[in-house]
């Protein structure tokens, strides 16, 4: 071969391969769309990537018709779980009184908390009177024992903290309004326990209550 035909056959590759070069696929910036993706190393099964694969898939369907509609496997559905707390006891002198509830509420796997309180019985002194009891604070612990945990607290507002207002005629619980739960008055979980402490506000200068709690939890 002389150095012509090699002249010849160097241009003849660099023209080769420029061209390769100009028609190789790029990047078209536009964000991965999981509903393109649509085969893989498994025919017609999704791998992650956008690439001759799905194209490949397509023009194998080119042609063929059908229902629109897309089967899904929806796999986070919110998933709820509710806790009743075991009946507390809280008296209270000169209209006052808090209420640290010793139970560990095991929170994993969800990332909101509503909080309900409900008399069940109760005693004041002689007369009408008005009982309010919300949620004062929450105490978060790593573990059920508490022994690593960082204390949060309320003010009383019952945007955050959910009150109960309950009605006394003649000494006895006549009547209460305990508001619903809502997306307002979630708490956001911060630990895997958590135990509550509760706040009575009374008309009446001493007095006891039943009190139930029941915590509803939620995942996002």
């Amino acid at each position: 071969m002389n150095k012509k035909d090699l002249v010849i056959v160097a241009l003849a590759t660099f023209c080769l391969t420029a061209t390769l070069f100009t028609i190789l696929p790029s990047r078209s910036g536009i964000p991965y769309d999981p509903w393109a993706d649509v085969s893989g190393p498994t025919i017609g099964t999704e791998d992650g990537t956008i690439n001759m694969r799905d194209i490949s898939y397509l023009i194998q369907m080119f042609g063929t018709s059908g229902s629109t509609t897309k089967d899904v496997n929806v796999t986070n559905w919110p998933q709820y779980k509710i806790v009743t707390l075991p009946t507390y006891n809280m008296s209270w002198i000169d209209g006052n009184a808090f209420l640290y509830l010793d139970y560990p509420i095991y929170l994993g796997g969800f990332s909101r908390a509503y909080v309900l309180i409900e008399p069940e019985r109760g005693n004041v002194s002689p007369g009408n009177h008005v009982v309010s009891v919300g949620l004062y604070g929450i105490q978060w612990g790593l573990d059920s024992t508490f022994s690593s945990n960082a204390a949060e607290g309320f003010s009383y507002d019952s945007s955050k903290s959910p009150v109960t207002t309950i009605y006394i005629i003649d000494g006895r619980i006549s009547s209460w309004v305990s508001p619903n739960w809502s997306e307002d008055s979630h708490l956001t979980i911060k630990a895997p326990y958590m135990q509550l402490i509760l706040k009575a506000n009374a008309t009446s200068s001493t007095g006891w209550l039943n009190i139930k709690v029941i915590t509803y939890l939620r995942n996002e």
